[in-house]
């Protein structure tokens, strides 16, 4: 027993000694309360933070709920950092090491089908600004070995450089309006960026994400939190069995989760466009001024004339001019009005599909048959940019029988996703060609294509639109008059290769050419 004391007492003073030799973590930086038994280690300016398989806090979080990290099987070494209100214009710097044997994969996460590209997510974060709501999560960057480390799908650092450093860097206005900006760095290069939006609302908002979708909080100041935290399954870990191996926690590699973070830094008076930006906004204004375009005076400033002159000015295949110009695609815009023989204000590009009215960006979230087989069931989610709440997403299967010697369907079906009820409604049994598919006891209508020639029409659309819920309504008036669209976003952007079923991918390249047209 005294021989057992002794090594109890020799190692509380070594634990005792390493606390007192640790120097003094970042000023305004302090382990956060809900940190597990590793919590952050500062030495020469390095800050290690290290997370092992299961190794969490059973601190009550203190809202109410009876939960704590334990309990909803998240593992956590953090650091808080200092907080912000609305209005202030802070940059977030840092230097970032992830040990290369780091090996956690992400997975595949159907919340995040058209947020991120094939919905490949991860449960690892290493840095985050939160609002002050529960699930109220604005920024995340992310961390996984399929990926990298990721802002907001955005490549910072790529796997094979794990064990190198990364510097990031967010410049950001927080705003609860659209005076807010956004811009983000690694190694000086911008990976995202965005203008005129309410910071203190999250891109990517879903559950997984800690932000809840269609519920509007508008919090008046955040947190800054750095460090990695791997959530886990939470309460209902047991519907995840098949991924969660029978346990609330995600699995952490033999060894654990190594990080290190080093020039922590946060600053405020950040600003969106620096010289080098304006410098660059200044010849783009030149190039489009040159071309007979009417950018505005060649003052470095983005105003509305510049942005629709550098969106307007000449064709480009579609995909290769983003979205809209700001300081994250500044550059772009440039490097594409660069001279070129033969360039001339609006000059048709070969092979150009035609400008999409909508932005919509599309994801494969399950397919039944893959590789060539002639029989197509695929469930697709779109999301369409600039929707208003409540119609910018749409959820749907295609299906029917392909042809690969005509290449296109013999027969075609779009299933709406968000059901009709648990019954056919009367009134949309006397409409021709519809019917319903039942899936887990609820019925979904699906809308019947005729085949007239290449093209597809839709049998009984209006009777069919005006007889099922605002929802579903306004997911099949979409489809039959923008699917165009989907499929022109899914070539653009390269997303076509992520359909597993190579029929339905010659498919949507021919709607997107307008070889056929579905209505």
């Amino acid at each position: 027993m005294r021989h057992l004391n002794f090594i109890a007492v020799a190692l509380l003073a070594f634990l005792c000694a390493s606390s007192a030799n640790a120097d003094p973590h970042p000023a305004g930086f302090f382990s956060h309360k809900f940190n597990g038994p590793s919590k952050p280690v500062t030495e020469n300016g390095i800050t290690t933070f290290q997370i092992s398989d299961e190794q969490c806090s059973n601190v009550d979080y203190g809202d109410g709920r009876g939960e704590s990290d334990c309990y909803n099987g998240n593992v956590r070494s953090v650091l808080s950092g200092p907080s912000f209100t609305m209005g202030d214009r802070v940059e977030y710097r840092f230097d970032i090491r992830v040990d290369s044997a780091f090996a956690y994969p992400g997975y595949r996460n159907g919340h995040a089908v058209g947020f991120l590209r094939g919905g490949w997510d991860s449960r690892l974060r290493i840095a985050s600004w939160e609002g002050t709501f529960l699930h109220n999560f604005f920024y995340m960057l992310k961390l996984d070995a399929t990926n990298g480390i990721t802002f907001l799908g955005q490549q910072c650092q790529s796997p094979d450089r794990f064990g190198e450093w990364v510097a990031f860097s967010m410049k950001v206005r927080w705003a609860a309006d659209e005076k807010g900006w956004i811009k983000v760095s690694c190694d000086d290069r911008v990976i995202y960026g965005d203008e005129d939006v309410a910071t203190n609302q999250a891109p990517h908002c879903y559950i997984t994400n800690q932000c809840e979708a269609g519920i509007h909080k508008n919090p008046k100041k955040g947190f800054f939190i750095l460090g990695p935290v791997m959530s886990g399954f939470g309460t209902e870990w047991e519907k995840y069995l098949e991924d969660s191996g029978g346990s609330a926690f995600t699995k952490i590699q033999p060894g654990g989760i190594t990080i290190e973070i080093r020039n922590i830094l946060v600053a405020k008076g950040a600003v969106l466009y620096e010289p080098d930006d304006v410098a660059v906004i200044r010849q783009l204004q030149e190039r489009l001024a040159a071309l007979g375009c009417d950018p505005g005076k060649a003052d470095g400033a983005p105003g509305k004339r510049t942005r629709d002159a550098a969106l307007a000015c000449s064709q480009f295949a579609a995909g290769r001019l983003p979205a809209e110009l700001n300081v994250a695609t500044a550059r772009t815009f440039l490097e594409l009005y660069q001279p070129r023989t033969g360039d001339q204000v609006a000059a048709p590009v070969e092979g150009a599909l035609p400008a999409p009215e909508l932005i919509v960006t599309t994801r494969e979230e399950w397919t039944k048959e893959k590789g060539k087989a002639t029989q197509i069931t695929s469930l697709l989610r779109s999301r369409i940019e600039g929707g208003k709440k409540g119609e910018d997403s749409v959820e749907f299967n295609i299906s029917g029988k392909y042809s690969y010697s005509s290449e296109n369907f013999l027969d075609l079906l779009l299933v709406i996703q968000p059901p009709v009820g648990k019954t056919m409604p009367k009134a949309l049994v006397a409409c021709p060609g519809a019917r319903t598919e039942i899936y887990e006891g609820t019925h979904h209508v699906a809308i019947t294509l005729r085949k007239e020639g290449e093209d597809f029409v839709a049998q009984g659309a209006d009777c069919i639109i005006a007889n099922i819920p605002a929802t579903p309504a306004f997911m099949a008036k979409f489809l039959l008059t923008s699917f165009q669209d989907i499929a022109i976003g899914l070539i653009s952007s390269g997303d076509v290769e992520l359909l597993e079923n190579d029929g339905l991918r010659a498919f949507m390249q021919k709607v997107a050419e307008g070889k056929i047209v579905i209505r």
